[in-house]
C-alpha cells in the first residue's frame, strides 16, 4: 500500500495550519499595535489640547473677530490698493524700468528688483537722477497708506484670513503684500530722508515696525521667516536714511524705543505649535488620502507613485504611519522644550544632531517632511541681531548727536548715553564695534559664529570655479 501521498498531504495541512496561526498572530500583533499606538497619538493630541495648544487647522485659524476690531481688515484693503496702483502704472512703470540703467548694467527685471536696488544700492547708484525718478514713482502710494497702517494698528487685535482648512496647502498672500507694502514705506523713508524731512522719515519707518507686528502671533514658520526678512528690510532703510539725512536725537530715541516692542524671540514658540498643527493634520490626510506632501506646499503625492499612496491609506500601513506621527510629535516637543535657547547654545550642545539622529529609521516621513528647526531658530536669531543691532546704530547716531562725534567704545556709548545695548545673539558678547575715519563699523558674527572681520554675505564674492567663502557678518556702517 503506497502512503506517500496520504504522507504528503499531512505535512501540506499541516504546514498550512501553521501558516494560519502565523497569519492569525501577526494579525494580532498588527491589530495590538494599531490600537495601542493609535491611542498614544490620540492621548498625546489630548494633552495638547488640554494646555490650550493648537492640535487642528481650525484652532490654527481661531475664533472670529469682527471686521470693526481686526486690524487685518484695513491691511487687507491697503494690500489690495497696493496691486491696483501698480497695475494701473504697470506700462510706465515698465518704461521706468528701461529707462533705468547704471554704468551699462543690465536695467533691473521686475519693480521688485529695482526697489531692493533703491534701499540697498551703493552710493553711485543712489546719486543716480534715474533712480530716484524711480523712487519716486514707486513711493507714491505710501503718503496715503500710513494713515490707514496707524489706524490699523491701533486695533486690539490684527488676524488675516487664510484657508486653513487646506493644511499644508493653505496659502498666505497676505505675506507678499506685507512685503510689499514694507518696501513701499522703506523707499518713502530714503525719500525723505533726502529731503531733509526726518520727521516723514521717522513715521515710515516707525509705521513699518508696526505693519511687521501685524503678523506677530502668525501660528506658521512662514510667518516667523517672514518677519525676519521685514526686519533686514527695515534695517537696511534705515542705515540708508541716515547715510542720507540727519537723523537727531530725539528721533534715533523714537525709532529705538519703536524697535523694542518687536520681540521675535517671544513668537517662536507660536510659530513651532502651529508646526505640530500643521503635522497633526498632515498625518490624519495621509490615513484618508494616503498623500505625504514632501517639503510642503504640494498637491503632488508622495514621490507621484500612486501604488505608494495606496499603501500608506490602507490599515496595513497604520501602526507604521502612528509610529512615524509619534516620532515627529516627539521631535517637534523637543525643540518646543529649547524654543527659547539661542541658535549658538543649540549648535555648542549639539542639540539639532542628536534630535535628528534620535529619529527611528523607519519614521520616514519625519525625516522627510520636517524642516531643520535648527536652521529656522538660526534664522530667527538672524532677526534678533537685525533689530538689536539697530538699537545699537541709533544710539550710535543720537551719542553723536549729543557729543560731536562717536563713541571710542560701546561701554562708552552705554556709560555716556545711558541707552540699554543688547548682546550679539550668535556670539553671547558686545556686538563688534569699530571707528573707522569720520564713522564706524558695527556688526554681529552670524550664523556661522565666527568673526568674519565684518564681511557679509554679499562681500568678495567667490571666483567662479571656487568655493564660497561663506562670509555672513551682519553689518552696519556709516561713513560720516
Amino acid at each position: 500500500m503506497n502512503t506517500r501521498p496520504s504522507k504528503t498531504r499531512s505535512r501540506s495541512k499541516r504546514f498550512l495550519k501553521s501558516l494560519l496561526v502565523v497569519v492569525i498572530v501577526i494579525a494580532l500583533a498588527h491589530g495590538i499595535a494599531t490600537v495601542i499606538l493609535g491611542r498614544k497619538v490620540e492621548g498625546r493630541i489630548e494633552a495638547y489640547k488640554a494646555k490650550g495648544e493648537p492640535v487642528s487647522m481650525a484652532d490654527l485659524a481661531g475664533s472670529p473677530i469682527p471686521d470693526s476690531e481686526n486690524g487685518a481688515v484695513i491691511l487687507d484693503k491697503v494690500q489690495r490698493d497696493l496691486r491696483e496702483y501698480r497695475k494701473k502704472e504697470a506700462k510706465e512703470w515698465q518704461r521706468t524700468l528701461n529707462r533705468y540703467h547704471t554704468s551699462g548694467k543690465k536695467p533691473p527685471e521686475s519693480d521688485e528688483d529695482l526697489a531692493q536696488n533703491i534701499i540697498s544700492a551703493g552710493k553711485d547708484k543712489k546719486e543716480s537722477p534715474e533712480i530716484w525718478a524711480a523712487a519716486i514713482r514707486y513711493a507714491a502710494p505710501a503718503a496715503a497708506m500710513l494713515p490707514r497702517i496707524e489706524e490699523a494698528a491701533a486695533k486690539l487685535q490684527c488676524r488675516y484670513k487664510a484657508n486653513w482648512q487646506d493644511g499644508i496647502d493653505a496659502l498666505f498672500p497676505y505675506m507678499g503684500g506685507i512685503k510689499n507694502i514694507t518696501r513701499t514705506l522703506a523707499i518713502k523713508s530714503c525719500l525723505d530722508a533726502k529731503a531733509g524731512k526726518i520727521e516723514e522719515t521717522v513715521r515710515s519707518m516707525t509705521d513699518a515696525y508696526k505693519l511687521e507686528e501685524s503678523i506677530k502671533e502668525e501660528p506658521s514658520l512662514i510667518g516667523l521667516l517672514v518677519r525676519v526678512a521685514l526686519t533686514h528690510m527695515n534695517s537696511y532703510a534705515l542705515q540708508n536714511a541716515a547715510g542720507y539725512g540727519h537723523i537727531d536725537k530725539t528721533h534715533a530715541r523714537k525709532l529705538y524705543d519703536a524697535l523694542e516692542n518687536i520681540d521675535i524671540q517671544r513668537d517662536t514658540a507660536v510659530a513651532l505649535n502651529g508646526e505640530r498643527a500643521f503635522h497633526i493634520w498632515e498625518f490624519k490626510a495621509a490615513t484618508k488620502r494616503g498623500k505625504l506632501y514632501a517639503g510642503g506646499g504640494s498637491n503632488e503625492t508622495w514621490l507621484g507613485n500612486p501604488g505608494i499612496e495606496k499603501v500608506i491609506r490602507s490599515y496595513m500601513w497604520r501602526p507604521m504611519l502612528y509610529a512615524d506621527e509619534l516620532s515627529c510629535l516627539d521631535l517637534l516637543d523637543g525643540y518646543l522644550s529649547i524654543e527659547k535657547w539661542t541658535y549658538r547654545e543649540i549648535k555648542s550642545q549639539r542639540i539639532d544632531d542628536r534630535f535628528m539622529s534620535d529619529i527611528p529609521s523607519y519614521a520616514f516621513v519625519t525625516r522627510i517632511d520636517t524642516p531643520v528647526y535648527a536652521k529656522v531658530l538660526a534664522k530667527r536669531d538672524t532677526g534678533i541681531a537685525r533689530i538689536s543691532g539697530d538699537q545699537i546704530f541709533l544710539a550710535l547716531l543720537a551719542y553723536k548727536d549729543s557729543f560731536g562725534q562717536y563713541p571710542g567704545t560701546l561701554d562708552e556709548l552705554r556709560s555716556k548715553l545711558g541707552w540699554k545695548l543688547r548682546e550679539d545673539p550668535f556670539s553671547g558678547k558686545d556686538f563688534v564695534y569699530k571707528r573707522e575715519g569720520n564713522g564706524f563699523l558695527l556688526y554681529s558674527i552670524g550664523e556661522n559664529l565666527k568673526d568674519d572681520g565684518g564681511l557679509a554675505t554679499y562681500d568678495r564674492p567667490a571666483t567662479p570655479g571656487t568655493a564660497s567663502p561663506g562670509y555672513d557678518d551682519i553689518t552696519w556702517r556709516m561713513e560720516k
